[in-house]
């Protein structure tokens, strides 16, 4: 059966379903409730599990080492089209809206999101330890001197923090 409608309309279609649907838990009082709402719940989680999972694919098959480049990944999900609509940052929200809700987690585990999002935190691993390996000799660069109460100098780490604001909701879709 020849499909009457193309990928991309059918991408458009989704991510301004996505779209909408963040929208509504954004306005709605009682998410739990928005969620039941929903004609086929365990269908609507597959299919957003799915388009992330697929979106992400994407990345990975784009890059010369067929692996995710966390750039990539955090363009995507910052990216925003020339409609106004977050399609990667909208599928994060949908996912994390679902886990919290009141429904099956089957649907979205069966979407293979659970490989996917592990595949995230591995780059993002490697990531941390690729830029450990060219930081080895700046480290010395960390150490602060800081005197203390009693008047004694003593050395202190600076702590360094990269703020990924897309990083809780994916670390609370993986401890659902």
């Amino acid at each position: 059966m020849v499909s009457l409608f193309s990928m991309q309309e059918k991408e458009t279609a989704l991510n301004m379903t996505i779209d909408l649907f963040c929208r509504l838990v954004q306005q709605h009082a009682n998410v739990a409730q928005l969620i039941t709402m929903l004609v086929e719940t365990h269908i609507f989680s597959f299919v957003v599990g799915r388009a992330f999972v697929t979106d992400i694919e994407k990345l990975k098959i784009s890059s010369k080492s067929r692996s995710l480049d966390i750039g990539r990944v955090l363009s995507f999900f910052s990216a925003v089209t020339k409609d106004g609509i977050k399609p990667g940052s909208n599928l994060l929200q949908a996912v994390g809206v679902l886990v919290s809700g009141p429904i099956d987690k089957q649907s979205l585990l069966d979407s293979g999101i659970l490989c996917c999002l592990i595949h995230i935190f591995n780059a993002l691993l490697g990531l941390d330890e690729g830029n450990q390996k060219q930081k080895t000799s700046a480290q010395e660069n960390l150490l602060l001197t800081e005197r203390s109460n009693d008047g004694n100098v003593g050395q202190v780490r600076r702590l360094e923090v990269v703020s990924f604001p897309w990083l809780p909701a994916l670390l609370f879709i993986v401890m659902f």
